[in-house]
């Protein structure tokens, strides 16, 4: 016994356990502890596997108690550095919260495995954590989840004392940090204190709120572009898309961020109507003030905008935010400009033939 205590670390509490157990089933009158009994105990780390298991066949056995037993173990224990398994009290009301059959406490604190105030329960002895099997199947595919759960405690614990609006100071704010406690929620909530839970709930509500208020600008913002360009004003539309792109390009909420593509698309195809319109405005403000070399000029930075060195220019014009009577308009534009651009292009010629005549 003394050996197998000596095999592992932090066994003198599971050692202590395991004398009661022997002492506890002597024969009345008997003083002698045999190795046999020590065996049939399933020596000192089955010593408490054996007994839970023994007495919950009372109650159903396993397969009737399994979730309520995970449930209890995961409350009664906080994971440590490198995995380290700490006992940890809980809520007596956390535990019926998640519908703990209150028979499996109370036999656990009569098999005096668990300790109880009336309030709280804790372990007797975190070999109970470290030593049984049942809770090491539990435990080992558990453990991230209540790093995690541990890490939201405290600042549930802030929430809860903060009174009036402060309280929401302490709320998760991080996307990444909600979406985590979000998941956690949806994996584990039998694992959770009905304060985490709340915690939790209540920041989401708060971010799903806040998210809702952005969408909503956004979508004012995004209707004031369209309204400008159904009226032909399009570089109002480009300055309002700009704004847009600043505004989602390092936005704190992904859902939101990720629409920056979409924006910078349409953002691109406007900015392009813009400069053409601008430009081939100028253009003939420029004849008509005989201007001909800069209307030249505006006239050929006008159809750049519409890609003309593409031969097949007329079929890529960014048309696609436009009505139909828009883009009619738009290619009818195209083609004048075009046709001025002709014209100004000759007016070199017709200007040398009049210095002949």
């Amino acid at each position: 016994m003394l050996d197998d205590a000596a095999a592992g670390e932090g066994s003198l509490p599971l050692l202590e356990y395991t004398l009661d157990e022997l002492v506890g089933n002597l024969e009345p009158g008997s003083r002698v502890v045999s190795y046999e009994a020590y065996q049939e105990l399933g020596g000192l780390s089955g010593a408490i596997g054996r007994r839970i298991e023994d007495e919950l066949k009372k109650l159903g056995g396993m397969e009737a108690l399994g979730a309520g037993i995970e449930t209890l173990v995961c409350h009664l224990t906080q994971i440590g550095r490198e995995d380290a398994r700490v006992a940890r009290m809980a809520l007596l009301a956390d535990l019926k919260a998640a519908k703990i059959d209150v028979k499996l406490v109370q036999k656990m604190v009569e098999l005096r495995l668990l300790v109880t105030d009336g309030t709280t329960v804790r372990v007797a002895h975190e070999a109970l954590l470290t030593k049984w099997g049942v809770a090491d199947e539990i435990l080992k595919p558990a453990a991230g989840d209540l790093r995690l759960r541990d890490t939201l405690e405290p600042q549930a614990d802030q929430w809860r004392k903060a009174t009036g609006s402060t309280s929401e100071d302490y709320l998760l704010r991080s996307e990444g940090q909600l979406k985590e406690a979000m998941s956690l929620l949806r994996r584990r909530p039998w694992a959770l204190s009905t304060q985490l839970i709340a915690f939790i709930e209540s920041s989401d509500d708060q971010y799903q709120t806040w998210l809702r208020n952005e969408t909503a600008r956004l979508a004012a913002d995004e209707q004031s572009g369209v309204g400008y360009i159904r009226t032909g004003e399009f570089l109002e539309a480009e300055q309002v898309l700009e704004g847009i792109l600043r505004f989602l390009k390092h936005h704190p909420a992904s859902e939101l961020r990720d629409r920056t593509a979409e924006f910078e698309e349409r953002w691109g195809r406007i900015r392009r109507l813009a400069g053409f319109s601008a430009s081939a405005r100028e253009a003939d403000t420029l004849a008509g003030e005989e201007e001909f070399d800069k209307a030249l000029e505006k006239c050929r930075e006008a159809l750049q905008y519409l890609n003309f060195e593409d031969p097949g220019w007329l079929a890529i014009l960014p048309t696609k935010d436009l009505h139909q009577n828009q883009v009619t308009d738009l290619e009818q534009e195209a083609y004048r400009t075009l046709l001025l651009c002709s014209g100004l292009q000759l007016v070199p010629g017709i200007r040398a033939l009049w210095d002949w005549d």
